[in-house]
């Protein structure tokens, strides 16, 4: 695989932080465009288009780089030999993300949030086959369910005492 340009890749971050910050500013997905993003990144149409083809693209590669983070993390920590650290090491990459995730959640739709569910748990299986999927679809969806609740404000406690419940209940759910 050909390295990346330095220049692409802080083209593509300028891309990603001015979707971010057009979430942020309470705009829905579908009412972003390409122009808004130029604008906000102060970059032109043509770097854009250097680098994706449209919205979506710059959301399905955030979606990959989240999820390469994800197995890269449950493979070095597997769930099956220690569930603290396993899901430790996964709170310790969404305290760092917590206040971009805070934003992007609120602009994608139910069915896009589904669909990286289902990727996810695509993903898991296919690094550990021998995992019960019906055991896999009710832990993820639960804890991804808990944890837009808590980026989305729905929830009053903090991303720690979320964690030591989700373990918890984790615990008892496997053991």
């Amino acid at each position: 695989m050909k390295a990346e340009y330095r220049n692409s890749i802080r083209s593509k971050a300028m891309i990603k932080e001015a979707l971010i910050k057009l979430l942020g500013a309470q705009q829905d997905l579908s009412q972003i465009s390409v122009s808004d993003i130029v604008k906000v990144a102060n970059i032109n149409r043509g770097t854009f288009y250097n680098h994706y083809n449209n919205i979506i693209d710059v959301i399905e590669e955030m979606e990959t780089e989240l999820f390469t983070e994800l197995i890269t993390r449950l493979t070095e920590n597997p769930p099956q030999k220690d569930v603290n650290k396993s899901i430790s090491s996964l709170l310790d990459y969404f305290k760092k993300e917590e206040k971009n995730y805070k934003i992007i959640i609120k602009g994608l739709s139910k069915t896009v949030l589904d669909n990286m569910i289902w990727k996810l748990v695509s993903q898991i299986k296919s690094v550990s086959p021998d995992v019960d999927e019906i055991m896999l679809l009710f832990v993820i969806n639960g804890l991804t369910g808990i944890y837009f609740n808590y980026l989305e404000g729905r929830l009053n406690m903090s991303l720690n005492e979320l964690c030591e419940k989700a373990v918890n209940m984790i615990n008892k759910i496997v053991v």
